[in-house]
């Protein structure tokens, strides 16, 4: 067999491999009861380790899963010493005030949305602003945090969420794939403001950190306003 008919052959064994592995944790997810289910697939889905979802799912009876479930929050207790346990008391807080208030603009949970997984990862921000109803911009939230000695995470670092078109449910928005012109209402667009340049000083005129934040969310790295280039340290940040 040649190189060129290997290559649908590799292709279509691969697709089986991806396939036969979905499947296989498809049907592991079936025999969970719904409670379990309910824990893994939207309680802890954001902060549960690949290798404990794997030990989870390959576990057989219910009495197993439920001693996983006890060390996997003890784990994470920050003082054992006491009978509460303030890290899993802070989770569900916060999942309640993500299906609470974040996702009103869909009919999606608040705890599925782009907003409500990042306050479930991050937690309240230490500043919140809201920009709604004005004429050249989209329906945009700024979102301020300090790192406080979290793993990987800046000092200080925004996060930004946006309406695309001004229409539907906040977004998170990216610097390098969506660009400062996308927090434009389309009719500015229109007008000349087609440059990414020329975006980021209108978006300057309502306030400085709109400005600063879609070009990049770490604050410690400098901005390029010159050429208005997106910072590459977002993806990384965004990823860790």
């Amino acid at each position: 067999m040649n190189k060129l008919s290997m290559r649908p052959f590799l292709f279509f064994t691969l697709l089986g491999v991806v396939a036969t592995s979905a499947f296989a944790e498809d049907a592991r997810l079936d025999k969970l009861t719904d409670e379990h289910r309910k824990w893994l697939e939207e309680e802890v889905v954001y902060i549960i380790t690949d290798l404990e979802r794997e030990v989870f799912l390959s576990i057989d009876t219910f009495e197993e899963r439920q001693r996983l479930i006890d060390v996997f929050w003890r784990k994470r207790d920050p003082n054992r010493a006491t009978p509460l346990n303030e890290f899993k008391e802070e989770h569900y807080a916060r999942i309640e005030y993500a299906n609470k208030f974040l996702g009103r603009e869909t009919s999606s949970p608040g705890w599925r949305t782009d907003r409500g997984r990042y306050y479930i990862i991050l937690g309240e921000p230490r500043e919140m602003q809201r920009y709604d109803g004005y004429n050249e911009l989209v329906s945009t939230e700024l979102w301020f945090y300090q790192g406080e000695g979290r793993s990987g995470l800046p000092s200080a670092f925004y996060l930004m969420f946006f309406k695309r078109n001004d229409f539907g449910e906040y977004r998170l928005y990216s610097p390098t794939i969506d660009g400062p012109g996308r927090l434009l209402q389309a009719h500015y667009g229109g007008s000349g403001l087609t440059g990414a340049k020329a975006a980021v000083e209108m978006l300057g005129k309502i306030t400085p950190e709109l400005a600063r934040a879609s070009l990049g969310f770490d604050i410690s790295e400098p901005t390029d306003y010159i050429t208005a280039q997106p910072s590459l340290g977002t993806p990384f940040l965004l990823a860790r």
